[in-house]
């Protein structure tokens, strides 16, 4: 069993304020790091500092000082004070009088065990609280910085005590950490009620008091019904707890429950033997222990070489109290250890056996007898290199990496630095964790220093932007499983037990305003990951990020293409919600290609293995090989693959080879995002761990998500995705994701909390940069009426590559790609799940496609119109991609309309007379300019892009001299306008902002 010491952690937290000092101790000198594992007097020897590697001939003992911030974790809330930096403890040397460190001189310093405790809110006895990340304590000696700071005598005092203690509260508690049920969040659970169905447990309380004994037991259990555990100490049931079913195959129930309760047990014994017995439901169930808790008097009866002790009762306004210490060796000591940095040598009065003495106890005094014939021995760990993360500058991106990868973190920041253009510093998790968690493990330490580098940002030249977690994470803090991933740690969720809530996020580094605490708030600056487990995956990402901004093989048109997927389930939710998307694209953004790959498009096929959608897989495939700058997808997933029905799973991923057209994914879906697994690859860490190919970085959601509110995400950050800032820059991918949570639903909400960036923040997608600007079809200004196009004409195209002011770039030179796309063409898919089909425009069919070269950035082109131009008239689309291979430039041309058939033309009533539409993007009228005879009536229609109509109305030939629709009413998007006669029609194109 464990107990440890009571001192409240909040004594020394605010002790030592958030003060953020300009530099570290760690700063100069030589330092050694040390771990303890539990509460008590620890000595350091002679021979112990020749084995840390200390030159103990040429020290003065006086100099020896050992610094360290004591037991638990810091806070998660950011206005709760912490230490800064390392705090220097009182310490006691043996035999430094004569400044030499002799073969019999020692250290003896008081350290905490890493699990803390309090006193329960109702003062019924104190309570637990496991490190989640550490199982051990840390110190740092220095021997040569100056004078160390010495335990201090403190005499008794000669008041009159009104008080007196002969017993004292001791406490242990039993807490195993063995399962983590979910595979998620903080909770760990102990011994498991399977196969065995009862644990014994023994509890030893020397010189047990008769007093009430009290308990606390915390179990749980998976059943499908109602199950309970009985508890006995000494043979005497003392307790039972029943624990509440769970709904075994609900994703959004419990996947298990937890029970805790208290008893009080009399006890003539010193040591407790608990006894815990699960009574199973049925054959479902299993059960855990969580943790025993148990509070004890003691007569204050020395026992053993060291003893804490510490006595509730004798607190109060006023209290002067004497302790006195029964069958106390002579040698016997008392440290005063109710503040751990400052401790003090309390002397005593010795009456015949007993050691007694006097103290001020208006607050909880915790004591610490020794005999001085036996101490513990802490564990050298390393010497500690020089260093001073509180005296960096400010940066625009940190790096913060395991020390395995630092020296790959450092190319990727020389990349940043030299290609970007801005500051970044890089920090290993062993470094923050040296100056702000006393060289433990702690995640608040690492928000903590970029709240420091955030604070020190002046104006946005330099302050931090973004954090780029560089290691890959799991949710085993303490590497209990085999091939564990901790390497920069990240936040889980306190809750463990629901799948639906339970989170694991990097979104917890990024809040830094005083008031925010955990998951909640408003993201301050991007952050991304990269899961990398292995110096060579670190390599292997480096060069992905590298190549993928540098490599002049990577100017391809597929920078100009989008690519989004759909499920098939859930009656069409998430095609609407992907066409939602691309509708808003091609509205906002109309120059970009959009290829729709919707799984209730194809043919789905059944066999013993269940349904897939092999063209599904070759398309997604084709995709990524041709390239693209995004890809997304939208719907059911899993760790491994998409969609039920087997779609980009993990063997497809790890045989790509597309390493000079690599597009960002974003996966709206569940779980296939999951980083903090190490049991499995994840398909998203497939895709940016794949040396050859992949994907140059993913948004995806680590754990279950809701579809309304995951597409809430995801349109926010489409809405941003091809954004310019106040600079005239493209958004880097951390800000743009920033931009979206912080725009999204409550600061709360944890579905948003689930998705996370695997790839480089300061990371900006290759989009082309500047415009491609079309000036003259076949002589004549776009400005002006263009002539109906038809198959067999011969089509010449002028423009000029233009700079983000419309000026031409005359230094151009280089080449041109240019696409034909034919006419938006209505497409249906089959209703293969929900036998309910979804109607959608597309225009993805390439005519034809070539290149020609850009001179003094001009260029034009000539082709003939090609004879499988689809029938009816419409407006195609020409794209443009050009690029001299250090920069390039996008655009397109949609105001012209083709027809694949001249049937009739003659009799066309519109041959004879013209119709314009004016403005093309407005947010009230259209204005409409026709000419003809031979037109009385003229009835008009408006549809929206699913095809729905919006406004029918007839009009007469009165109506044409001042002819206007209204489309205030209309919402935002981009509308085909109808025209008709009795027997001819022709469209046109507006956009209502």
């Amino acid at each position: 069993m464990k107990s440890l010491s009571l001192t409240l952690l909040c004594s020394l937290l605010w002790l030592i304020s958030w003060c953020q000092i300009s530099n570290s101790i760690l700063l100069s000198g030589n330092w050694y790091k040390i771990a303890v594992g539990e509460t008590g007097i620890y000595k350091i020897t002679y021979n112990d500092l020749i084995n840390m590697g200390v030159d103990v001939n040429s020290i003065n003992p006086k100099n020896i000082r050992i610094y360290g911030n004591g037991a638990g974790m810091l806070p998660e809330l950011n206005s709760q004070n912490r230490p800064d930096d390392l705090a220097e403890n009182a310490i006691k040397v043996i035999g430094e009088d004569d400044n030499v460190f002799d073969v019999n001189d020692y250290i003896l310093f008081y350290a905490q065990s890493p699990v803390t405790s309090n006193v329960r809110q109702n003062n019924t006895g104190f309570e637990h609280k496991m490190n989640l990340y550490t199982d051990s304590t840390y110190y740092f000696l220095n021997t040569d910085i100056g004078l160390g700071k010495r335990i201090t005598l403190r005499p008794s005092l000669t008041d009159t005590p009104n008080y007196i203690v002969t017993s004292f509260d001791d406490f242990q508690y039993h807490e195993v950490d063995l399962f983590n049920l979910l595979k998620s969040g903080k909770l760990w659970l102990g011994e498991k009620f399977d196969s065995i169905l009862t644990y014994n447990l023994s509890f030893y309380f020397p010189n047990i008091d008769t007093n009430q004994i009290n308990y606390k037991a915390s179990v749980a259990a998976r059943s499908g019904v109602t199950s309970s555990f009985s508890i006995l100490a000494n043979a005497q049931n003392i307790l039972n707890l029943n624990v509440a079913f769970v709904q075994l195959y609900s994703i959004t129930s419990n996947y298990f429950n937890i029970t805790t309760g208290i008893a009080n047990f009399n006890s003539l014994s010193d040591t407790l033997n608990l006894s815990l017995t699960y009574n199973i439901g049925d054959s479902t169930s299993i059960g855990w222990l969580d943790y025993f808790e148990i509070n004890a008097r003691r007569k204050l009866i020395m026992s053993g070489s060291q003893m804490l002790f510490r006595d509730m009762t004798s607190q109060g306004i006023g209290n002067i109290s004497k302790f006195i210490v029964l069958n106390s060796p002579i040698s016997t000591e008392v440290w005063d250890v109710s503040y751990p940095l400052n401790i003090k040598e309390q002397l005593t009065v010795t009456n015949g056996i007993n050691k007694e003495f006097i103290v001020n106890t208006d607050s909880l005094k915790e004591f610490i007898a020794f005999d001085n014939t036996s101490f513990l021995t802490p564990q050298f760990i390393k010497q500690v290199t020089n260093q001073n993360l509180h005296g960096l500058s400010s940066a625009n991106m940190l790096i913060v990496t395991n020390p395995l990868f630092v020296n790959e973190a450092n190319q990727l920041s020389n990349h940043h630095i030299s290609y970007d253009n801005i500051s970044v510093k890089v920090v290993t998790t062993e470094q923050i964790y040296n100056e702000f968690s006393s060289g433990a493990q702690d995640l608040s330490a690492i928000r903590d220093f970029t709240r420091l580098m955030y604070q020190k940002g002046q104006d946005i030249s330099d302050s931090l932007s973004q954090i780029l977690l560089f290691g890959d994470a799991s949710y085993d803090y303490k590497n209990r499983i085999t091939n564990n991933t901790n390497f920069v740690p990240t936040f889980e969720s306190l809750a463990s037990s629901a799948p639906i809530s339970s989170v694991a996020s990097d979104d917890f580094f990024t809040l830094l305003d005083s008031l925010e605490n955990g998951l909640i708030g408003s993201m301050d600056i991007g952050v991304g990951r990269l899961p990398v487990k292995t110096q060579n995956e670190a390599q292997d990402v480096d060069n992905k990020i590298i190549n993928y901004s540098t490599n002049p093989n990577t100017f391809k048109n597929w920078r100009t293409d989008l690519c989004f997927i759909a499920d098939d389930e859930d009656s069409n939710e998430h095609i609407s919600h992907a066409n939602i998307i691309t509708n808003t694209i091609d509205t906002s953004y109309d120059c970009y290609n959009i290829n729709k790959i919707y799984l209730d498009d194809y043919i789905e096929v059944y066999d013993t293995l269940g349904s897939s959608y092999p063209s599904v897989n070759q398309a997604i495939e084709n995709q990524f090989l041709n390239g693209s700058l995004v890809m997304s997808y939208v719907g059911h997933g899993n760790e491994t693959q998409l969609a039920s029905e087997k779609v980009l799973t993990l063997a497809t991923i790890q045989s790509l080879t597309n390493i000079d057209n690599l597009p960002f994914f974003y996966v709206s879906g569940c779980e296939f995002g999951k980083f903090d697994k190490p049991e499995i690859t994840s398909g998203s860490e497939g895709l940016i761990l794949n040396p050859l190919g992949g994907c140059i970085g993913l948004i995806a959601s680590d754990r279950i998500t809701f579809s309304s509110s995951s597409f809430v995400l995801s349109h926010k950050f489409y809405d941003y995705l091809f954004e310019r800032n106040q600079n005239g820059e493209h958004y880097k991918l951390g800000e743009i994701l920033k931009i979206a949570k912080n725009l999204t639903s409550s600061e709360a909400d944890i579905n948003k909390r689930t998705y996370l960036l695997l790839g480089d923040p300061a990371l900006k997608l290759s989009y082309p940069e500047y415009n491609v600007v079309t000036t003259q079809i076949n002589d004549i200004n776009i400005q002006n009426q263009l002539d109906t196009l038809f198959p067999g004409d011969t089509i010449n195209i002028k423009g000029f590559v233009a700079d983000n002011s419309g000026n031409t770039i005359n230094s151009f030179y280089g080449t041109i790609y240019y696409k034909l796309y034919d006419k938006e063409r209505m497409d249906t898919t089959l209703g293969n799940n929900v036998n309910t089909i979804y109607l959608f425009l597309r225009q993805d069919s390439v005519l034809l496609q070539g290149n020609d070269n850009v001179v003094n950035g001009m260029f034009q082109i000539q082709f003939v119109v090609p004879n499988n131009l689809s029938s009816g008239y419409g407006f195609p689309k020409f794209s443009y991609y050009a690029t001299n291979n250090l920069i390039d430039a996008m655009g397109c041309f949609e105001d012209i309309v083709m027809s694949g058939s001249q049937t009739s033309i003659a009799d066309n009533i519109f041959n004879e007379m013209q119709i314009n539409i004016y403005p093309t993007i407005t947010s009230d009228k259209l204005f409409v300019k026709m000419s003809s005879e031979n037109v009385d009536k003229l009835r008009v229609n408006i549809n929206d892009l699913t095809g729905r109509n919006v406004f029918n109305r007839n009009y007469t030939k009165s109506d044409f001299t001042d002819f206007s629709i209204d489309v205030s009413i209309l919402e935002k998007g981009l509308y085909v306008i109808n025209f008709f006669d009795k027997t001819n029609s022709i469209s046109r194109k507006f956009i209502k902002k």
